[in-house]
């Protein structure tokens, strides 16, 4: 009698990076969009469109771990992923650091932003340089998981 086993492949892995951390010059409807804007990216990372083909990387947020237990779980997500999301639509330091490491371990990158949101040469740059990071645009928050999933759409076939 034979032993076999059932092999089931594993997810790829996505993390997603953001802003987290509103500029202290938002204030009024322009911070609450930004807080809306957060909101929107947990619930995306939640959705089952995301969840059904990825396993979505989680990090800590703004109020668990210390600064160095952050610096370590973000750096190590952008290791572990299989592909990267950076939602550009507010500048963010702790985003550019997380864009600048993918660059360096030639992570499979997309640079995505709202349409109304001007990116700087420096997160543009990388998008020119080099041919596994990309940049899109849309108009809703909403429209996301299928630019994700469309982009890296040869990460999610299985041999």
């Amino acid at each position: 009698m034979t032993n076999s086993k059932l092999w089931v492949a594993e997810k790829p892995k996505l993390y997603i990076g953001n802003a987290l951390t509103p500029p202290d010059y938002l204030q009024g409807e322009v911070l609450e969009e930004f807080e809306a804007f957060k909101g929107d990216l947990e619930a995306m990372k939640k959705e089952d469109k995301l969840n059904e083909k990825w396993q979505v990387l989680r990090f800590l947020g703004l109020t668990a771990g210390t600064s160095s237990e952050v610096y370590l779980q973000d750096i190590g997500n952008v290791n572990a992923c299989n592909a990267f999301l950076a939602v550009a639509d507010y500048p963010s330091t702790g985003l550019g650091m997380e864009l600048e490491h993918a660059v360096r371990e030639n992570k499979p990158t997309l640079i995505a932003a709202d349409t109304r949101t001007r990116l700087s040469r420096m997160v543009i740059g990388p998008a020119e340089l080099f041919p596994n990071i990309d940049i899109a645009r849309y108009e809703d928050r909403r429209e996301l998981p299928s630019i994700v999933n469309n982009h890296f759409a040869q990460l999610l076939t299985r041999p």
